[in-house]
């Protein structure tokens, strides 16, 4: 996923509340709105928080296929 934000493909980075409390994902979000994304942080006490945390707690909608 760094790759993809440091081309700057990531459109929108969603990150669960817990990852960022955790501190380990700011240099991550700060590459994607460097690059013009945007970062959405999601609650898990939500049903999308527990969807995203059953993948990971970190995903990416990018702009374009990385090969």
């Amino acid at each position: 996923m760094e790759r993809a934000a440091q081309a700057g493909a990531v459109d929108t980075l969603l990150v669960l509340d817990s990852e960022v409390r955790k501190g380990s994902v700011e240099d991550l979000m700060t590459a994607v709105e460097n690059g013009r994304g945007s970062v959405m942080v999601v609650s898990e006490r939500f049903e999308a928080g527990k969807k995203l945390e059953a993948i990971g707690g970190i995903a990416a909608m990018l702009r374009y296929k990385l090969c």
